[in-house]
């Protein structure tokens, strides 16, 4: 969890001090994720295997795009009470950020609110390419440790490859 920390705070941008209170106080640093890393503070493994993904692989993008969508694609998955938002994960982590008063680019908005439609069009946009591949593979490798991938998740790991 120090480490996300760590990495938010590189982040130069307003409200960056509110997401950190955020997350140390919501289930962030103990949340599971519902299909893989199902495991306390699975959130956490699986963002930093995401950002690590991205900043293998994402070379256009800046340090700073690579810590927020990978740190914050699946913020909505934790939660605070008094925080309650509608909406799948990727929708409340908009809603989290903003209500933090934390700016996103329309690029990483973007790649944030639409990373979990697994469809071709997923590869078009660079930031949501970004994020959707390293959020797959991050996924692929967990399920694949575990005997759960699935013929859909290792077709959309090989379309990511490719791509």
């Amino acid at each position: 969890m120090q480490r996300v920390i760590d990495l938010i705070r590189t982040v130069d941008r307003q409200g960056v001090e509110n997401v950190i209170e955020y997350i140390t106080k919501s289930s962030y640093a103990t949340a599971r994720c519902n299909k893989h890393h199902r495991y306390k503070g699975g959130l956490v493994d699986h963002s930093l295997e995401v950002y690590e993904i991205m900043k293998r692989d994402n070379t256009k993008l800046s340090e700073e795009s690579i810590i927020i969508c990978s740190l914050f694609h699946d913020l909505g998955k934790a939660r605070l009470r008094g925080w309650n938002f509608e909406g799948h994960h990727p929708e409340r982590a908009i809603a989290i950020l903003k209500r933090c008063g934390f700016e996103l680019t329309e690029q990483e908005a973007f790649a944030i609110r639409y990373h979990h439609r697994k469809s071709l069009d997923a590869f078009t946009h660079p930031y949501r390419n970004a994020v959707t591949k390293a959020d797959m593979e991050s996924t692929a490798a967990w399920k694949r440790k575990h005997g759960k991938l699935t013929q859909t998740d290792a077709l959309f790991e090989l379309i990511g490859n490719i791509l």
